[in-house]
């Protein structure tokens, strides 16, 4: 897959089936907008690519970090193996600056050379995003694109959004969130070294120190897979402030079953898949340890 950052003066040299979306989080509703890209472009012979913003648009409308499902990095890997060839990447802040006509017949005609779009039912572009779908669909015609729009994309009854999945990872439903996704949701972090009280009381933690601004599930204990060195692991993971040894700022300590190699300053995938329950503060450090070892040996018991 190529990767390429561009300016809005610039001009790439092939033809292209080009995506549009924020893709925050690649869900299963921005997925069929990347297969839909793909089918198009094998039938037409073009390329199929996607167009993504190298900052979250929030970041650069309201300038304040979103809370994000996914890292570039991960982005960058999941299009890959879904099969898009090529990804142009652009500061938004040079895309909302343009009018929905200068968006689509300039840039995405000329400069980027699409041949084809595909979008979701709800896409809004150019300056105070005042393109909607009919004026997309005016501006194609009249240059010969053809458009692709993907209706909603409904799990439950419910419409699949980034949004709805952020809401149901702050609220512990990671189960409901993973469906959403397609997959678990992913934390990359970085080993980094805590305490070692956990290891002092036959319980060590990897202490993950998150490698972008990630949202944070609900405080709890979570059944949770660690993917180091290519391979997986069970473990329970607390995410929280440890209320018990009365710390500060958010902790991420995954216990690795049946795991004893030194990873520090490793980086590693840790994968969400079952809240199990709340954050506590007990009353003493045994009261403490003797609960981690019933989670640890319901995260044992899982299949």
């Amino acid at each position: 897959m190529e990767i390429i950052q561009i300016h809005p003066q610039d001009k790439i040299d092939k033809e292209i089936v080009v995506a549009l979306g924020n893709f925050d989080g690649i869900h299963l509703a921005h997925q069929e907008l990347i297969r839909q890209a793909i089918k198009i472009a094998k039938k037409k012979k073009l390329t199929a690519s996607v167009l993504m913003f190298t900052e979250h648009t929030k970041k650069a409308l309201l300038h304040t970090e979103q809370n994000l499902l996914m890292s570039r990095r991960q982005k960058l890997d999941l299009l890959e193996k879904l099969g898009i060839e090529l990804v142009v990447e652009i500061e938004f802040s040079e895309i909302m600056k343009m009018s929905p006509e200068y968006f689509v017949n300039e840039f995405l005609a000329k400069h980027l050379k699409a041949r084809a779009i595909v979008v979701g039912y709800d896409y809004r572009f150019g300056y105070k995003a005042k393109g909607n779908i009919d004026l997309l669909l005016a501006y194609a015609e009249d240059l010969g694109l053809d458009v692709k729009v993907v209706e909603a994309i409904k799990k439950k009854k419910n419409i699949i959004s980034s949004t709805r999945i952020r809401d149901e990872i702050q609220k512990g439903k990671i189960g409901l969130a993973n469906d959403l996704l397609g997959r678990p949701f992913t934390i990359q972090g970085r080993v980094v070294h805590g305490k070692s009280l956990g290891k002092k009381m036959g319980y060590p933690t990897a202490n993950l120190q998150p490698l972008a601004h990630y949202v944070v599930p609900k405080y709890g204990v979570y059944d949770t897979n660690v993917l180091v060195n290519g391979h997986l692991y069970k473990a329970a993971t607390s995410v929280g402030t440890n209320p018990t040894l009365k710390e500060s700022g958010l902790k991420i300590e995954a216990h690795i079953l049946d795991f004893d190699q030194d990873i520090y300053n490793q980086e590693v995938d840790l994968q969400f898949l079952t809240f199990l329950r709340k954050e506590k503060s007990f009353k003493n450090v045994d009261e403490l340890f003797k609960q981690i070892e019933k989670d640890t040996n319901r995260v044992r018991a899982r299949k």
